[in-house]
């Protein structure tokens, strides 16, 4: 929109959230038993609409509960990007379900080959028809033309309002390029007008705290927490009273950030592996600071350390004679993602039932680290 060419990292690799378990049907029809119980789990997959045939590593088949015995035999023969042979060791059957943002569930079955060449799940074009991911008739030049145009003119026809009518805050969206000029010189004098003009000019992007839309993400792999294997997981099945005072904020506290996506109820059937306390204590001010006391897993975690200069060696190192602003980032550790298999360590109880993070909560040892790793945002 701004016809100029931007320097900007490439897309992130197309994963799906599925949730997988070996089908014994389908076992059945093929004239095989599988004697081994199999349990459902969830699985983060590449869509891949060059793939003929899902693939998946043999990793996938461990955590099914399943092993190599388990495996249909076959001859079938597949190739990797660079035409290099990858080793088959076999296929299982799977029952594949997934849900998209309006909770409508999608499933499939599919015949799934395994190899010890990747650790990676694939999704097969078919995989990706059965789940509605591409249309049928896919590849068809213009299919999603209606689709742009739509989402163009909703976001042209309302620049300033949010889309969920629940406030007056701006439709969030990216920063615009920096602007070439100023309006008028940047004195001292100006300074109020300066700081309006950049207010206004950031509105949508940059000074945009609407509550009421999802948060910005920053680009690049999500955070993979490094949990020792064979750690215990500690859970607590009480949460820690909150005061009568303080519950009515405490709990929109929590509401806010499942509308952000920072947080998300813990689905009911799912059981309990790591689960944490949620801690209500006061701020200065008398509100209540919600915290969730990380200890247990921060004892069998590792960082992955990422260095930061000191906020006094960074204040030293401007220019004499130049002016600095100091901000402070809304929900900065919120906008890394959490990898979707990586959630449940950091479920939390309290008195309205589990939640968990879907991004960076504080108090986790990692989270400076992949904060300031330096990623650009996206929206």
């Amino acid at each position: 929109m701004s016809k100029t060419w931007m320097k900007r990292s490439s897309q992130p690799q197309p994963f799906v959230s599925l949730t997988i378990r070996a089908s014994h049907r389908d076992y059945r029809a093929l004239g095989f038993t599988l004697g081994t119980p199999s349990k459902s789990v969830n699985q983060p997959a590449m869509a891949d609409t060059g793939c003929q045939s899902c693939l998946a590593g043999i990793i996938v088949l461990y955590r099914l509960g399943l092993t190599p015995s388990d495996l249909i035999p076959g001859t079938m023969r597949m190739h990797a990007a660079d035409n290099k042979d990858i080793n088959i060791l076999g296929a299982t059957m799977l029952h594949i379900t997934a849900k998209n943002a309006n909770g409508r569930i999608f499933e499939t079955r599919q015949i799934v080959y395994i190899t010890d060449c990747s650790e990676k799940f694939f999704l097969s074009r078919g995989a990706c028809m059965d789940l509605h991911i591409i249309p049928k008739d896919f590849p068809k030049i213009g299919e999603t033309a209606h689709l742009y145009d739509a989402v163009l003119q909703n976001e042209t026809g309302s620049p300033d309002s949010c889309p969920t009518n629940l406030c007056d805050c701006p439709r969030r969206r990216k920063p615009p390029p920096p602007p070439h000029s100023l309006p008028f010189p940047a004195t001292d004098e100006n300074r109020e007008r300066l700081q309006k003009y950049l207010l206004d000019f950031y509105r949508s992007s940059t000074f945009n705290t609407c509550d009421h839309q999802l948060l910005p993400l920053m680009e690049g792999p999500p955070l993979e927490l490094m949990i020792d294997p064979i750690a215990n997981p500690v859970a607590y099945h009480t949460p820690i009273p909150v005061p009568l005072h303080w519950q009515q904020e405490v709990k929109a506290g929590l509401d806010q950030d499942v509308r952000l996506g920072v947080l998300e109820p813990v689905p009911i059937g799912e059981p309990v592996t790591w689960c944490h306390r949620k801690v209500i204590c006061a701020k200065k001010n008398g509100k209540p600071w919600r915290t969730v006391d990380f200890q247990p897993l921060n004892a069998h975690t590792k960082r992955e350390t990422h260095h930061t200069p000191s906020p006094f060696h960074q204040a030293r190192s401007v220019p004499h004679g130049k002016k600095k602003t100091v901000l402070d980032a809304w929900n900065g550790y919120h906008s890394v993602p959490i990898r979707a298999d990586d959630r449940h360590p950091t479920t939390f109880i309290t008195p309205w039932g589990r939640y968990r993070y879907k991004t960076t909560p504080q108090g986790y040892t990692a989270s400076g680290d992949e904060y300031t790793r330096g990623r650009p945002l996206h929206v």
